[in-house]
């Protein structure tokens, strides 16, 4: 939504506690005000929402009386405007609770906040009817409105929710950093995940008495963004699973955006770092890993949204526990939590294990295996790394056309080179290129 005429009328057609609650509530604490609570209620002494400023000489105390729709001093509006006055004189003249509870606080200035005008004439009345010494009055109008949330808070235009677009736009920077780049000299600014991640092959697995049997049922990447099942991904060591669950969970974020929705919220979660020994130890992960990313808004919890089946729960390094009593443990408790949550999908990411050996374990999850890339797939690879018009993409596409070139590819059998370390690595084997290369890349 770009049009200013389209935004006002959308703030116009909110009720006046929408208007607190969606926007301005979410706003304050966007541009950084301390304390912002909502006080609308019998008790409030016209003071709808109260915040703090911090400055050199302490904390101003500001009151907001908000109005849904105009405010102006014509017949039809005066119902608004008495309204308004009352609440300004009370706002002055009664002190409020501050979050202790225990001390009593005064209001130092007031803002009259309305989604739609306020007229010239509608002003003056509100100043005419409080004291001289009351007169620390500013008004905030629809247009102001729009200018502050387009500046603080354009989330509100789209998915309407501060919590999730925290999350969303938090996520995407974290996630989309690849700090292992760092061992090959390059900054991860230059090479961000999404530009230089090429889809695996994923194959799916049968679950019989072996895992090592495999049906060929190749399932791609745009699979995973919207999984009808649980997914258990298998991979050998260095073959890319945390990078395709970080890759999967930045896709997912960007098609909500683009379509303009809220859900599903994909949350990623190291295993190794999840305290099993709690009463709820993967809700309890996963609720951290969202609030995480969310600093301007008290916590609501996630409970609601699991329950909904809004949410992909990641579950990233099963191996990575190492004592086979504790991944037992793990899987025990997935396992519960999809049975607690059935319309939660869930993504695990594990390499071979005894565990999963056993007959009938993870029997509801979809298994699919990380492949080896092919030359198409590495020609990829170098052209996102080093730039499609390169030449040095343009020497890999040379041997990738090479008969003898592509022998020593199957003969060698090429680890999946969308990560970087084995990237690094497997290019050498076939390109002249020296340490610096990647490092100036």
């Amino acid at each position: 939504m770009s049009n200013r005429r389209e935004k006002l009328a959308e703030l116009l057609s909110l009720r006046e506690d929408e208007l607190r609650e969606e926007v301005l509530l979410p706003l304050l604490r966007k541009m950084g005000y301390l304390n912002v609570t909502e006080r609308h209620g019998a008790s409030e002494y016209g003071k709808d929402i109260t915040f703090e400023e911090s400055s050199a000489l302490g904390p101003t105390y500001v009151a907001v009386v908000a109005k849904a729709g105009h405010l102006s001093g014509a017949a039809s509006g005066k119902t608004n405007l008495a309204s308004a006055a009352i609440q300004v004189r009370q706002a002055y003249q009664i002190p409020f609770n501050d979050l202790t509870q225990v001390r009593k606080q005064t209001i130092n200035r007031v803002v009259v906040w309305v989604s739609g005008r306020i007229s010239t004439n509608a002003q003056e009345q509100i100043l005419q009817g409080v004291g001289a010494e009351f007169r620390n009055v500013r008004f905030i109008d629809g247009q102001e409105t729009i200018r502050l949330l387009d500046k603080h808070y354009p989330a509100f235009w789209t998915i309407r929710d501060p919590f999730v677009s925290d999350y969303f736009s938090g996520a995407k920077e974290y996630y989309g950093r690849v700090e292992e780049l760092r061992t090959l000299g390059t900054s991860s600014d230059v090479h961000r995940l999404p530009v230089i991640f090429v889809p695996p092959n994923l194959t799916m697995r049968s679950r019989g008495s072996t895992l090592k049997k495999k049906e060929k049922i190749v399932f791609h990447f745009e699979d995973l963004l919207s999984p009808r099942r649980d997914i258990l991904i298998i991979g050998t060591v260095g073959a890319g699973k945390s990078a395709l669950v970080r890759r999967i969970l930045l896709a997912v974020i960007e098609r909500n955006e683009a379509d303009i929705k809220r859900t599903p919220i994909p949350i990623l979660v190291q295993l190794r770092d999840v305290n099993m020994d709690l009463e709820y130890p993967l809700e309890d992960a996963l609720s951290s890993e969202f609030f995480r990313f969310v600093t301007t808004m008290p916590e609501p919890g996630i409970a609601a949204d699991l329950a909904d089946g809004a949410i992909i729960a990641i579950f990233d390094g099963l191996d990575e526990l190492k004592d086979d009593e504790r991944i037992a443990l793990t899987v025990d408790k997935i396992i519960e939590f999809g049975r607690k949550y059935p319309k939660t999908r869930i993504i695990l990411t594990s390499r071979d294990n005894e565990t999963l050996a056993k007959p009938g374990m993870l029997s509801d999850f979809l298994a699919l295996e990380i492949g080896d890339l092919g030359p198409r797939e590495i020609q990829l690879f170098a052209e996102n790394w080093f730039g499609k018009g390169s030449a040095l993409a343009a020497r890999l596409a040379q041997l990738l056309d090479d008969p003898s070139s592509s022998t020593a590819f199957r003969r060698r059998r090429l680890p999946s080179l969308w990560w970087p370390f084995s990237t690094q690595a497997a290019l050498r084997r076939y390109l002249p290129i020296s340490p610096s290369c990647f490092r100036n890349t």
